[in-house]
């Protein structure tokens, strides 16, 4: 039976279940469990930036650690350190702003995408992610003879993610019953 690794791309896919208006703060572990079906999970990773108080303001910013908290005592989950939010200027309609951006998320989940590919420590792969900057790590997966499938969200079509669907493997329909609430202690 092939062995399956899942690799979430936290924010975004945070960024999508808002949109869709299905629960946030979803259960990592029970959704790797739904795309990785009756293969053997070997694990997920959870790819999130750390939460930044000055960005979020209190009340969000311990929302955004609990929530870290309950992914981390997951067994089945991997929340790799590293990736964070910093704040940059940028000028909007001819004014500076400033914009909180993620850093190292993407490079963190691609990196270990093609190193687990590369030492054999899965044979499938299965990708939570609307991102199109992941591509040639998806490439190099195929490449090695990992196979990666893609979670989708139906009704979002943007540009960069029809490059994306061109490069994997399959596909899996994002359902609100994949995200659930962690339980209550």
């Amino acid at each position: 039976m092939k062995r399956v690794i899942v690799f979430i791309d936290g924010l975004n896919i945070r960024f999508r279940l808002r949109a869709n208006r299905w629960t946030e703060y979803f259960d990592v572990g029970y959704l790797a469990k739904k795309l990785a079906g009756p293969r053997p999970l070997v694990h997920a990773g959870f790819y999130h930036p750390q939460p930044n108080l000055e960005q979020l303001g209190a009340a969000q910013y311990a929302t955004d650690r609990s929530y870290l908290e309950s992914v981390r005592k997951d067994s089945a989950t991997i929340v790799p350190k590293g990736a964070y939010m910093a704040k940059r200027e940028k000028w909007i309609d001819g004014k500076k702003a400033e914009i909180w951006v993620e850093q190292q998320t993407d490079v963190l989940l691609a990196s270990d995408l093609v190193y687990m590919a590369a030492t054999n420590m899965m044979d499938v792969a299965v990708l939570a992610t609307a991102d199109g900057d992941i591509i040639p790590a998806v490439r190099r997966c195929t490449e090695l003879g990992v196979p990666v499938e893609l979670l989708r969200f139906r009704g979002l079509h943007q540009p960069w993610l029809v490059g994306l669907e061109k490069v994997v493997a399959g596909f899996h329909r994002a359902r609100p019953a994949y995200f659930q609430s962690y339980p209550s202690s």
